[in-house]
């Protein structure tokens, strides 16, 4: 298990939006997969990832989540990479109809240390 200072605000964070509300309506919630990223390479073991799941479960269709950072200022989004954009591009290249994949908008306020962190994150 993967346990640097992000994951463990990561896992906690899971537990309390996500896991802790699912179970109380008596549903299983989903599970969180943190894949370990030698020297910041994360697309490739995510499609990797994608395509190992999408391949063990041929009668279901997988849904991937891209978190968006949402900047205040239009032209920000030209500062940080696109990584999200190129995942997209290679699970529809390499995948198959039954990998869904959305965009979701992440919005943060950088007063607070979570901010901090979920910036960190979404930059790696």
């Amino acid at each position: 298990m993967i346990c640097g200072e992000e994951t463990c605000f990561l896992r906690e964070q899971w537990h309390g939006f996500v896991e802790r509300p699912v179970l109380e309506l008596g549903r299983t919630p989903p599970k969180l997969e943190v894949l370990p990223s030698p020297y910041r390479f994360i697309i490739g073991p995510i499609v990797k990832y994608v395509l190992e799941i999408e391949s063990q479960n041929p009668d279901r269709q997988i849904a991937v989540l891209i978190p968006e950072l949402v900047e205040r200022r239009w032209y920000y989004h030209f500062l940080h990479n696109q990584r999200a954009a190129v995942l997209k591009g290679l699970l529809y290249f390499k995948g198959s109809h039954r990998i869904v994949v959305a965009n979701v908008p992440w919005y943060v306020h950088p007063e607070s240390k979570e901010a901090e962190i979920e910036i960190r994150l979404l930059q790696k």
